[in-house]
């Protein structure tokens, strides 16, 4: 719950210069993604932006693959909300090669949903739909409900796009 992750994230964010590098970016990726979140009362855009920033940095000389790529998919998620789809393509391109790094399944899934909406914003309803049908499968295999409830959302709105008279 996202709630009780919050009350031992604050409590770890006191003591983050005593992390290592790599926790520290780990730490700013889960305290983006929760700041990033529809919860009442957590969501705040600027917080979100300003710890997947933080990761960004402390991740992108990592020699961590995927530590890289969730630091990109931070930054992404949240720029993909902002409604500027060329701002999010540059940012997208920016971290392509940090996203093409990931190796674990559950890192994959969400570069899969960035990718998604990488087509997306590019105009590309049946790329998108390929890579939701895609990243779908692998969430449900991998078990990961709340990436798996997210993108069968996404793909029931375009099937009801798809479906809505011009």
């Amino acid at each position: 719950d996202a709630r009780g992750a919050f009350a031992m994230l604050q409590s770890l964010l006191g003591q983050a210069s005593a992390l290592t590098p790599a926790h520290r970016a780990r730490l700013h990726v889960v305290a983006a993604f929760l700041f990033a979140s529809d919860e009442p009362g957590l969501h705040d855009r600027f917080r979100a932006a300003t710890h997947a920033a933080q990761a960004w940095d402390l991740a992108a000389s990592a020699d961590d693959p995927d530590l890289r790529a969730l630091a990109a998919s931070a930054g992404l998620l949240i720029d993909a909300f902002s409604a500027d789809a060329n701002g999010f393509l540059a940012l997208f391109t920016a971290r392509s090669q940090a996203l093409s790094g990931a190796v674990e399944p559950v890192t994959r899934c969400l570069v899969e949903e960035l990718r998604a909406m990488a087509a997306l914003a590019q105009g590309d309803a049946e790329r998108e739909a390929e890579l939701l049908a895609g990243a779908l499968v692998d969430a449900r295999a991998l078990g990961f409900l709340a990436c798996e409830a997210r993108l069968l959302l996404r793909t029931a709105r375009r099937s009801l796009d798809a479906c809505a008279p011009d």
